[in-house]
């Protein structure tokens, strides 16, 4: 599977919270539903936090 990943979407002040999102990431068979990973740095490692979110299918 190819996943190409679109941009930072939010990182606060402090830079140790990141949003990375795809909006052409497919899930359940469903194209282009899109998928946020947030990942947040600890120690000296980025480490996923919480859930993966999906979006809604598309039109």
């Amino acid at each position: 599977m190819l996943t190409i990943l679109q941009k930072i979407v939010y990182q606060p002040i402090n830079g140790t919270i990141v949003a990375i999102g795809s909006v052409y990431h497919t899930f359940n068979g469903n194209n282009y539903t899109g998928l946020v990973k947030v990942y947040q740095y600890i120690g000296s490692a980025w480490t996923q936090i919480g859930s993966n979110i999906y979006g809604e299918r598309g039109l």
